[in-house]
This record gives structure tokens, sequence and C-alpha cells, in this order.
């Protein structure tokens, strides 16, 4: 065994998950081994807390989950937040500004929870083109008649703002003008989206974060990814893993890559490097 490694951090969609949204049962015994050889397996996903699987809450030894893109890092356990990382009032309220200028299907995550309008639950099925995506949205989501109240409840700040674009070109354009904002993060992690963090917040300095707490350097840490919001994780962690069919950039920030989602990359890599069998 790479005794090297102490944390492993999995993102979920297109990594660790299949395209069905599915854990299988090589990636449970692979991650049930780990933890039982003393490494913290930790969730480090886009999505908000309350939209990571019930399976993976209640894995046994999963302890920890980076949600958000590192807004929220959640004690599973409790639900308490062990650090938040919070994008000001009003800096949320320029980029829904921002998001409603385009044809777009805003949503908030906020405490963990994740709200869409009910009113453009219609455009975001037209949108969202893989069936089990969609389900997980209506299984994950608070509809709500107002974006705009949820926003005006919450002084302290928000987790992330998120938007799915129907068009490229105003994808582009709505990066752009956030950028100029200032003080916020602006990545991806499907192609139709842009997510906006709070400044500093992404998932590689979450993780490392993270080990600091639990007395593991960044060096010892092993992370997977596939897409723009994984970047930072792969680069600043001790080994960073791309799936298969990941995009170019995470492909390019990582220092291996594994087989895809469907094939169980994950599993397979962390048996290969942690304790030396196949690949």
């Amino acid at each position: 065994m790479n005794h090297r490694i102490k944390m492993i951090g999995m993102d979920l969609d297109g990594t660790l998950l299949t395209n069905k949204k599915e854990l299988l049962p090589y990636t449970r015994s692979v991650l049930k081994k780990a933890i039982d050889a003393g490494i913290e397996v930790v969730v480090a996903t886009g999505r908000p807390y309350n939209g990571v699987p019930k399976e993976l809450k209640e894995f046994e030894g999963i302890r920890y989950a980076l949600t958000s893109n590192g807004g929220r890092i959640v004690e599973i356990e409790t639900g308490e937040a062990l650090k938040e990382i919070l994008i000001p009032q009003d800096k949320a309220e320029e980029i829904l500004h921002i998001f409603e200028n385009y044809d777009t299907i805003p949503e908030l995550h906020c405490h963990g929870q994740s709200y869409l309008n009910i009113g453009q639950l219609p455009e975001l099925k037209e949108t969202i083109t893989s069936p089990y995506a969609m389900q997980y949205i209506l299984d994950s989501r608070q509809m709500v008649s107002s974006l705009w109240e949820i926003l005006e409840a919450n002084p302290g700040g928000l987790d992330k703002v998120r938007a799915f674009f129907k068009r490229k070109e105003e994808q582009k354009k709505a990066r752009e003008r956030i950028l100029q904002i200032g003080g916020v993060e602006v990545v991806s992690s499907v192609e139709e989206d842009l997510e906006v963090n709070a400044a500093g917040v992404d998932k590689g300095k979450g993780m490392c974060a993270l080990g600091e707490e639990l007395g593991i350097k960044p060096e010892e840490i092993l992370a997977f990814g596939d897409n723009e919001n994984d970047c930072e994780m792969l680069r600043m962690c001790g080994i960073g893993v791309a799936v298969a069919d990941a995009i170019n950039a995470a492909k390019e920030a990582a220092d291996l890559i594994a087989r895809s989602n469907e094939e169980e990359g994950v599993a397979h890599m962390i048996d290969h490097l942690v304790f030396g069998e196949g690949e």
C-alpha cells in the first residue's frame, strides 16, 4: 500500500458516479477498502450539500463533504458546516441581475440547499438532455416562486450562484461581465452552466484546508475530477487524476488519466495507486 496517500477527494458527477448517477459495487468496495486502511475519503462536489447522494452521506467512514465547489465544507455526522466562504449579498445581487439579462435558468445555493424558480422548470427540462441529471435536479432542488426573496432573506451571503445557459455566446458574455465585478470565482461543471463562488473558493483550496485541519499535507492527497471546477484541485493536490472523458483543461491539470466514470476509473486508480493492484 502507498502510505503517502492519506486523503482522497472525489468529484461526483462525471467522475465517481456513472452517467446514471449510480455508485457501482466495485467502486463501493474500493472506497471501503481505502477507509479501512485509514485513508480519509472525501466527497468534493459542486453540488449543494442536500444534493449529495444519501448513499454517500450514509457510507460508513466518509466523514466530510466539500460542497458548492468549496463554498461549504460539511461534517456529515452532524450536518454542520466546518467552513463556509460565502458570496456577499450585494455581489450575489449583481450576479443574478447579469444572469437574468440572458436566456438563463439561475439557481441559488444557500446553507446547503439549492433553490430554483418553479416557473422555469419547463425550460430547464428542455435544456438538460440527460434524464438522470434532470431527475437529480428534481430530487434535490427546492422550488420557489422568487429567487430574489431567497436572496433578500440571506443577508449573510450565499454558498454559490449558478445558471444554465441555452446559448454559448451568452454564456461567454456573462462570464466576462461577472469577472469584471471582481471578488468572485467563475467556473463550469457542465457544458451549459456557469457557477460563481466567492473569491478564493475552489475545490483545491478547500481540500487543502480540510487536509490541514486533519494534519494531512497537500502532497498526501489524491484527487479525482473531470471538469473546469475540478482543475485547481487536480493541480494543488499531490496526485491529480482526470477520468478518461474529462475535458481537456482537466486532463492538462492532472498528473494521471484514469478510465472513464462508466468504467469505474476512480476505483481502478485507487486500487492501483494505493494498493498496488490492477491497471
